[in-house]
């Protein structure tokens, strides 16, 4: 079994578009939202399905796979007290 280690740097920036309760964007009221950002990382690959190899020229048969890697959960009192988060993860790799 072959095992590729990758060292992967992410940088993605979100955008966060929310609509305050009531409508209502006063510093007093936004401090009230008990709600969390939730975020999910999922790794995407393609899978070939194909087994018979004399139909490869003629067919192509592949799967979109999806593995959940981690996710992450944030308040959104921290996100408006701090207006950014900032984070280095980790996240474990299970064996194949």
């Amino acid at each position: 079994m072959t095992r590729h280690i990758l060292n992967v740097h992410l940088l993605p920036q979100f955008f966060l578009f929310c609509r305050a309760p009531n409508n209502d964007y006063s510093s007093n009221n936004l401090q009230t939202v008990n709600d969390s950002v939730y975020i999910n990382l999922f790794d995407e690959f393609v899978t070939d399905v194909l087994q018979d190899d004399r139909q490869r020229g003629r067919e192509v048969h592949k799967r979109l796979d999806k593995k959940w890697l981690g996710g992450i959960q944030i308040p959104f009192a921290t996100l408006y007290a701090n207006g950014v988060v900032s984070t280095y993860t980790k996240l474990g790799v299970e064996p194949d």
